[in-house]
């Protein structure tokens, strides 16, 4: 492992003993990511605080050899890595959840084993945000995706006009709970979060499958989300990547339905206080959902899809796209419909989605 010019050792040696707390858990989460991690864990040891810090690295039951990495990288550096070796696979939820239980710090910060932060003074940045904004349970802040097969040329996940697949506009300095409960709009690499916010996670948190939205939602229920306006972290695109080989850009309809299913738990959650922005993007994903799965011939399942998004948007403008949805609804005439207009058939969405938020890669 490469060693930084000034050795953790040292630092803790110079500024972490002497504060005695803890400012700061990097929660590293790892599930099979042997060829990325140890580039995960020598950024994480490359910051340069006057605060104690510790590294928390969390294997969700490997297979690959993750866990004898990060062994030895904990054996490397005893005074700032712990290790929390899962006896068997519970998915992101759990494992980031266990995480966040163990996490020592005053401010949590994530990174998934497969990332890595940029820049040396990313903690330093925002822990002073943090400690300078106290209506702030988190802060977040611009990323590079860089794409492993070179499909595409990296870029910054947050710019003015957001064109890539993975890719989001400009957050607005400081952010509600109004705005991250209709999609995630934060690289999960660029977040750090007062700790001890959750007293108990919920029983639908486990179920949610995308862990890091949900976490981020039930954060902000204490405080507002800041944004810093620099690039401090690489979000990969991998084969092997979780989210981005899967809900990007929603190419399975069950990534949809499950997506839904997740913001009706957050709307039952927050007991329906932000209940028209979700229904709306419901509607939205439902429409989405019924045309994908219309495609697919299963006119069943987009019917029922069909009938929610007319529910939940009832006076939504489109007359197309309502058109397409009443035909769906019934699954008889939609049969019908299908021969008439051709076996591409293809539904407007009702609108956009959240401006400037939800961009067009985090769900």
């Amino acid at each position: 492992m490469h060693n930084p010019s000034r050795s953790p050792s040292e630092r803790v040696a110079s500024g972490g003993e002497q504060s005695g707390a803890i400012a700061v858990t990097a929660l590293v989460t790892a599930y099979n990511h042997a060829g990325f991690v140890e580039h995960a864990i020598e950024s994480a040891l490359a910051q340069e605080l006057d605060d104690r810090y510790e590294i928390l690295l969390v294997d969700d039951c490997s297979t690959d050899g993750t866990s004898e990495i990060l062994r030895k990288c904990a054996a490397d550096y005893p005074e700032l890595l712990r290790v929390l070796l899962l006896d068997q696979n519970v998915g992101r939820c759990a494992s980031r959840a266990r995480g966040t239980r163990e996490a020592l710090g005053t401010y949590v910060a994530l990174l998934d084993g497969d990332d890595y932060w940029t820049s040396p003074h990313k903690l330093r940045k925002q822990i002073e945000f943090l400690d300078s904004h106290p209506d702030c349970a988190i802060c977040f802040h611009n990323a590079t995706v860089v794409y492993d097969d070179g499909s595409h040329k990296p870029h910054p996940y947050h710019s003015e006009n957001p064109t890539q697949r993975i890719s989001g506009g400009m957050p607005a300095r400081i952010t509600t709970l109004e705005e991250i409960v209709v999609g995630n709009f934060m690289m999960t690499n660029s977040v750090m979060f007062r700790n001890g916010l959750i007293p108990e996670f919920p029983a639908w948190y486990f179920d949610a499958g995308i862990d890091d939205w949900a976490l981020h939602v039930l954060n902000a229920e204490h405080g507002d989300i800041g944004y810093l306006d620099e690039i401090l972290s690489v979000y990969r695109v991998h084969a092997g990547g979780g989210w981005s080989n899967g809900l990007s850009h929603f190419r399975d309809p069950r990534d949809l339905v499950d997506l839904i299913r997740v913001h009706d738990a957050i709307n039952e959650h927050l007991a329906l206080r932000y209940d028209a922005p979700i229904r709306r993007r419901t509607a939205y994903l439902s429409a989405r959902a019924a045309g994908r799965l219309a495609r697919d011939g299963q006119l069943e399942e987009a019917a029922e899809c069909a009938r929610r998004s007319l529910s939940d948007a009832p006076t939504s403008n489109g007359l197309r796209t309502r058109l397409h949805l009443e035909v769906l609804g019934r699954p008889r005439l939609a049969f019908l419909a299908l021969a008439v207009v051709s076996r591409g058939f293809r539904l407007e969405p009702l609108q956009r989605g959240p401006s400037g938020y939800a961009g067009r890669g985090l769900p």
